[in-house]
């Protein structure tokens, strides 16, 4: 028994005697106590579900109120936003983060490569079912030119092109997770324990002209076809042999001695180039960065952004599915990730984390399913030796040879993977790149001679500046960037820029293009850590790429003539036997690289077919065809005889169906024109938009003629045209003699006569030389009363007993050759080049000209393959 009393508490308590008042005091305490505590405990639990229900109730008006208007913002948020975005438009994209990290030793962060220009980098989008429009709506997309002469010949093939009709989307794209990006330098690099066991083991070139085991029948007759991309593989790697499996593949199958890239030379629109056959200009995107309002108020970035809309034409994966139903494949390529349509079986997305070797592993694999499985066509991007090569130049440090090392142990671990299974001589091997590399030396910061916050700029060697919601102009951009004879840079806008380049067509190409000289790059710092770039003009010998091809479709130890990329999409349609009528539209020739094929069909583009004999043109009634002579002041002069011992031979054709043109048969030469000008008043004669084509075999150097003449049967009298500070054009002839005829001469820019008299002395020196020259110069006119473009071409055959004077054309082609030009109708020139510079920049091929003018020069001089080898060719140089 306890005699005393511990504690006072609710619970402390211990009692020896209690009377009955003090027992219901104590009731009533512990009564109180648990009262107390329970009051206590729900006030906390109230407190706590006040605090729940306050918590919950703002972040669902958050909610509700960012579902009712996702784009509502308040007024300063805006600015910030507005700000910030056109920071990041000319800052940013002008490589101008100034906060980025450094690696310290010459190679790029992860900041910094974010930043370039996505130089090797592949979109990395899975598919998706994210639809862009309604699904009912959706097409694919061919952009060509706006040629009604290109496309009057392509009806054969216009079921096989679609129409996109996107609605415009309310957000950007998310951006993609590529993983984490690894340095060169500290790269792994993957070395086989003996990369030409293949070629060893299978026998040299081994058994191409069968495949073991093969039952489906569609692949015993139609092997499929892998293409390889290895971006930025230079020509001068392979001159230097430093891939020894390259070489193996050189031997026993086909190379060409170079392939000229599209313009820009950058790895967005040329893989996607390979791909379409199209130009960059035509299928959109025209750069790894793209700036179209339509889509998005900012530049887009090529790598992360997944709208279809960039990516127009009809890559070649989507066409075979299309046509054969087979399965596709590709790994990495650009632009498969993006086409809303046909999208390939079997499809990775770009990611650092996967190595090239794990790259090549996976497409072993595919390449090994059962043939009702297997693909059919697979297209591969590694991203070497571009990602090293812009961080060593050419003889300095061991990262671009380690890169180059690197390709051959893959192309050996692939190769021997294949011929372990027996699948080497099964398919048909290309591998290609898609530009080349130079050397960097200048980096010109462009913050310092220009800074617009609202005007986008994307840079590089190639800057492109679009002026859309800014107060820039172009005399501020010349301003900045005063003309230099291209030493520091060169400056066009659309009307100025050289056609032959097919780039300024497309509204994404900016308003005005800013070119930099070779071993320079255009930036938006003083950063200077890279040491290689590409995106020059593909004249210059560096941007140069390879071509090698192995199978059982190509011939062994054939070396093709250069060739530009667009022909890529043809060759691979024919080695996947797509009939050529339902090849989508493109801008290459069917049959161009055909030379390397075992089996030829000899079929012909399109762009050839049904071509038209050109009449003559309708004399006047009662009239001899008399020469007479116009002297100034309209005095007569001396007229050459009349007495014509020879004509020449009309070599022209044309594809419309309504014949347009008519022929005047002169003595010395020969005088193409739009049949609407025939019936002019004499008055107005010269004021008609008119194309004029003038054919001419000259033989020695021309001097200045003071005396043009006119065939009475053809035109009524002298006419003659002054310029004047009011309308500042001239009539210049299109002949070298200088206006021999009146009725060849046209009406063009007094500016644009100097370029033409700058030409008309390249001709009269190559004349000079004694060399017989055939001579076609043109016009063409779009609208107004003003030529828009002028061209020339010139046939050499070299030894004067190589031509054929009745049938005016060479002998023996290999002796032949041709150089063509094609101007715009400029009125200035925003660089002052100097007259060589300017002439070799204005250089096009044959098919240009052709295809602006709806003519076809050579088709009945020719055979078909000659005659395209002709078309096709790329001047280079100057002769």
């Amino acid at each position: 028994m306890v005699d005393k009393e511990e504690g006072k508490g609710c619970s402390a308590m211990v009692i020896e005697k209690i009377s009955p008042e003090e027992s219901r005091r104590s009731w009533l305490r512990l009564k109180f106590c648990q009262v107390y505590f329970l009051l206590v405990l729900v006030a906390v639990l109230a407190f706590a579900i006040l605090i729940f229900c306050i918590v919950f109730a703002a972040k669902l008006s958050q909610m509700n109120s960012r579902y009712e208007s996702i784009e509502a913002k308040t007024k300063g948020l805006m600015e910030m936003k507005q700000g910030f975005n056109n920071f990041q438009n000319a800052g940013l994209l002008l490589n101008g983060n100034n906060n980025k990290q450094k690696t310290g030793d010459g190679v790029p962060s992860k900041d910094e490569y974010d930043e370039m220009e996505g130089e090797g980098l592949p979109p990395a989008i899975k598919p998706s079912k994210v639809v862009y429009g309604s699904e009912k709506d959706q097409k694919q997309t061919t952009m060509i030119p706006e040629n009604e002469l290109f496309l009057d010949k392509m009806k054969l093939r216009e079921e096989a092109a679609k129409t996109v009709n996107f609605e415009k989307r309310q957000e950007d794209p998310p951006v993609i997770n590529q993983g984490k990006y690894i340095p060169p330098t500290e790269k792994i690099r993957y070395v086989d324990p003996d990369p030409y066991r293949w070629y060893r083991e299978g026998g040299a070139c081994g058994k191409m002209d069968q495949c073991p085991g093969s039952k489906n029948y569609f692949f015993r007759e139609t092997k499929p076809l892998v293409v390889i991309s290895f971006d930025g593989f230079s020509k001068v790697y392979d001159q230097n042999r430093a891939v020894k499996n390259l070489e193996h593949i050189k031997k026993c199958g086909t190379t060409a001695e170079f392939v000229i890239p599209s313009y820009p030379t950058k790895t967005f629109p040329n893989h996607y180039t390979i791909a379409t056959g199209v130009y960059p200009g035509h299928h959109g995107l025209v750069d790894n960065y793209v700036y179209d309002p339509a889509i998005s108020d900012k530049v887009l970035d090529g790598k992360y952004n997944r709208d279809p809309r960039l990516f127009q034409s009809d890559p070649i994966w989507s066409l075979y599915k299309r046509v054969t139903g087979k399965k596709t494949a590709c790994m990495m390529w650009i632009g498969c990730n993006n086409h809303p349509d046909f999208q390939p079986d079997y499809l990775e997305p770009f990611n650092f984390n996967i190595t090239d070797a794990q790259k090549f592993d996976e497409v072993a694999e595919w390449l090994s399913k059962p043939e009702d499985e297997r693909p059919g066509l697979t297209m591969v991007y590694i991203a070497e030796p571009d990602d090293s090569s812009h961080w060593a130049r050419m003889n300095e440090g061991n990262l671009r040879s380690d890169a180059l090392a690197e390709i051959d142990h893959l192309l050996g671990r692939f190769f021997n993977k294949l011929h372990d299974k027996n699948l080497m001589d099964c398919f048909n091997i290309i591998v290609l790149s898609d530009h080349g590399m130079a050397d960097l030396y200048t980096h010109i910061n462009l913050k310092t001679k220009l800074f617009d916050p609202k005007l986008k700029m994307i840079t590089g060697p190639l800057a492109r500046f679009h002026f859309d919601g800014s107060s820039t102009t172009q005399a501020d951009i010349r301003k900045a960037f005063p003309c230099d004879n291209g030493t520091n840079h060169l400056l066009f806008n659309k009307k100025t820029f050289p056609p032959r380049c097919h780039y300024t067509e497309n509204p994404r190409t900016g308003d005005m293009i800013l070119e930099a000289p070779i071993g320079t790059e255009f930036r938006g710092d003083d950063s200077t850590y890279r040491h290689g770039d590409h995106g020059y003009d593909y004249l210059e010998p560096e941007m140069r790429t390879v071509f090698f091809a192995r199978g059982p479709a190509f011939q062994r130890k054939a070396v093709l003539a250069p060739f530009q990329n667009v022909e890529y999409y043809n060759l691979f349609a024919e080695l996947l036997d797509i009939p050529s009528k339902l090849i989508s539209p493109n801008n290459g020739t069917y049959g161009r690289l055909e030379g390397a094929l075992t089996k030829q069909n000899n079929e012909q583009d399109p762009f050839y077919w049904a071509a038209q004999t050109i009449p003559e043109c309708p004399r006047r009634a009662f009239q001899l065809p008399t020469i007479k002579g116009c002297g100034p002041g309209y005095q007569s002069c001396d007229a050459p005889s009349a007495i014509c011992h020879q004509k020449p031979r009309n070599l022209a054709a044309t594809s419309l169906t309504d014949v347009k043109f008519c022929v005047k048969e002169l003595c010395d030469l020969t005088v193409l024109e739009r049949r609407e000008t025939l019936d002019a008043p004499k008055n107005q004669f010269f004021a008609s938009a008119v194309d004029k084509i003038v054919y001419e075999m000259a033989t020695e150097k021309n001097s200045t003629n003071d005396c043009p003449y006119y065939r009475e049967d053809y035109m009524e009298g002298c006419i003659f045209y002054e310029a004047s500070p009011e309308n500042p054009t001239t009539h210049v002839g299109l002949s070298i003699r200088n206006q021999r005829y009146m009725f060849e001469s046209v009406k063009m820019n007094v500016f644009f006569k100097g370029v033409w008299d700058e030409l008309n002395a390249l001709t009269n020196e190559y004349l000079s030389n004694q060399e017989p020259l055939l001579v076609i110069s043109g016009s063409y006119t779009k609208d107004g009363d003003l030529p828009t473009h002028l061209f020339r071409i010139l046939l050499s055959c070299g030894p004067k007993d190589n031509w054929n004077p009745v049938l005016r054309e060479c002998v023996d082609q290999n002796h032949s050759r041709v150089l063509s030009f094609l101007f715009p109708n400029m009125d200035e020139d925003l660089n002052c080049m100097d007259s060589r510079k300017r002439l070799l920049k204005y250089t096009a091929r044959v098919r240009d000209i052709e295809a602006l003018t709806g003519l076809r020069f050579f088709r009945n001089s020719l055979p078909y393959p000659q005659m395209i080898q002709r078309t096709t060719f790329i001047p280079l140089e100057l002769w």
